[in-house]
């Protein structure tokens, strides 16, 4: 029923957490990896992998590759740093043996550094079909290869489904954007008005920090195609990374205009609406975007900071709660206790985020509702990243 695919190279740190986190769902298991020198194969053949070599080239082209050695009817993507949400293994158990449908999109919860997270969805599982192949050297999609095949029975099919990606090292994100940036060079060079390659180069240079060539290179982008809404969103982004909220305003408020559901662009005019203390406008968009999609959690996560800051601790358990039952998992992802590191520019959450299970703690003890945490807790061991949260519970510092 089931393959899934990974491309890898020099994973070591998290493949194995990778491919636990689906391996009571897949069939089979494809790993190709680009001669990774490090225990990636090692630790991937732990669960009986189907394992492959060969040179990369590009982001599409090693994607392409591993699908080839698919078997199964349906191929689910991943990366190697990202997890299956628990819940959602069982979902698509459910899902596909009675679908009709030819792929699906995936909530991709990208944890970034310095605490907080960005939630694009992206087309990541799709039936094992030759006419539906991934594009695009950097920032590979499936859309372009599915819309082509459905025609003008082509739909978006979002889904509930969650991966959790951890972006969260600093290091790699900018040792990443220099990467990226020598392969979006060369595919320029063939083709300098290619919009998407000269999206994506600017924001590689948001990533190094240089959100003036990431407006200009963007801005390029919307020139050549001025109807595709997520060129906007990226503007904003930019514009916002810079400092300029005025220009991030006026961008977001573009990409809503074409696009009433993009809750990106929503959920980072809120987080601008907050800082200019317009805190009732950004109350009502992080309530929007959770009653559109229930699977976000961030809105709720932004409420219960709104009103710890004010020191109302009582109704911020409660938000926190709320997070908590929608989204288990975030309890379990550790933030980057280093506030040298810079706000990211694209994290939808509010910049004073340190992870859900520390805002839990805080709330639950300063309200003195310790009890009502228990629960969520019970399971924390010491030596899990939550163990401080043990300790809490226990009595302990």
């Amino acid at each position: 029923m089931l393959t899934v695919c990974l491309i890898t190279k020099n994973e070591e740190k998290n493949v194995r957490e990778c491919l636990r986190s689906v391996k009571d769902i897949a069939d089979e298991i494809v790993v190709l990896d680009s001669h990774s020198t490090d225990r990636t194969l090692e630790i991937a053949q732990e669960f009986n992998v189907k394992a492959r070599l060969a040179p990369f080239q590009d982001f599409s082209q090693a994607r392409n590759a591993a699908a080839s050695h698919a078997t199964q009817d349906w191929i689910l993507h991943m990366d190697a740093d990202q997890r299956m949400d628990p819940p959602s293994a069982e979902k698509i158990k459910k899902l596909l043996p009675s679908s009709s449908e030819s792929h699906y999109e995936i909530l991709d919860y990208v944890h970034l550094p310095n605490g907080g997270w960005n939630v694009p969805s992206v087309t990541k599982l799709v039936r094992n079909n030759k006419d539906i192949f991934w594009k695009k050297a950097v920032d590979e999609t499936l859309n372009p290869s599915v819309s082509q095949f459905l025609g003008e029975n082509y739909k978006r099919n979002p889904t509930d489904i969650i991966f959790h990606h951890l972006r969260n090292d600093q290091r790699n994100v900018t040792a990443t954007a220099h990467w990226y940036m020598e392969i979006l060079r060369r595919e320029l060079e063939k083709n300098p008005n290619d919009s998407y390659y000269l999206r994506n180069m600017g924001r590689q240079f948001a990533d190094i920090g240089d959100f003036a060539e990431a407006v200009r290179l963007c801005s390029r982008a919307i020139e050549i195609h001025p109807q595709r809404t997520r060129y906007y969103t990226y503007l904003g982004l930019f514009h916002y990374g810079a400092g300029d909220y005025r220009q991030a305003i006026s961008a977001f408020e573009n990409s809503l205009s074409k696009d009433p559901n993009d809750h990106n662009a929503m959920a980072m005019l809120a987080k601008i609406e907050y800082k200019l203390d317009l805190e009732r406008e950004a109350l009502e968009k992080w309530a929007t975007i959770h009653r559109q999609n229930k699977n976000l959690v961030h809105p709720l996560v932004n409420t219960g900071i709104h009103y710890q800051k004010r020191g109302d601790m009582e109704a911020a358990l409660t938000w926190f709660e709320k997070a908590y039952e929608g989204l288990p998992y975030l309890i379990k992802v550790p933030v980057i206790q280093d506030r040298s590191i810079p706000e990211y520019y694209f994290c939808e959450t509010l910049g004073n985020y340190e992870g859900l299970g520390v805002h839990l703690i805080r709330a639950a003890e300063r309200s003195g509702r310790k009890g009502r945490i228990e629960g969520i807790f019970g399971q924390v061991q010491k030596g899990e990243p939550n163990h401080e949260l043990y300790r809490f519970l226990i009595g302990g510092n």
